[in-house]
């Protein structure tokens, strides 16, 4: 191989490799504003069998959080809360901070019609600790 051969592979290596960093770059950056948090849910009597009904359907209303648990590690804290819905549903969410006030929102995504009967659920909210927050607001979104 000549030198001028050599040359135009490294120039080509060092353009590729300056268009993947490009990229990759990018890619970090279209994580958006929701990389800050991930959402988990959990149906109760689907991981537990025998739990046919809720235990707290006269207490509390559909949808109403309850048992609601803050936890906190290095770099991370979580929220935690169970609500009761009609079984077979699928949930979602999304959080947000302003002016102290962390407001998590969650909402039914499945579209089928829900099984005839009532179950708990455990909705977790992964967070990175990046905000300041003081109190949390939890809601229902009907959509």
């Amino acid at each position: 191989m000549n030198s001028i051969t050599l040359k135009n592979q490294s120039q080509n290596l060092r353009t590729f490799y300056s268009l993947l960093f490009i990229t990759l770059l990018s890619l970090s950056a279209c994580r958006g504003e929701h990389a800050w948090y991930e959402v988990r849910t959990a149906d109760l009597c689907k991981d537990d069998p025998t739990h046919v009904a809720s235990l707290y359907e006269n207490t509390y209303e559909r949808y109403e959080p309850y048992n609601i648990v803050h936890r906190e590690s290095t770099g991370y804290e979580s929220v935690d809360f169970e609500f009761i819905a009609e079984c077979c549903l699928e949930f979602s969410g999304e959080a947000k901070v302003e002016y102290g006030l962390l407001t998590l929102k969650f909402w039914n995504t499945k579209e089928k019609r829900p099984c005839d009967c009532i179950c708990d659920y455990k909705m977790t909210f992964a967070m990175e600790t990046i905000y300041d927050w003081k109190k949390v607001q939890i809601e229902y979104i009907i959509r």
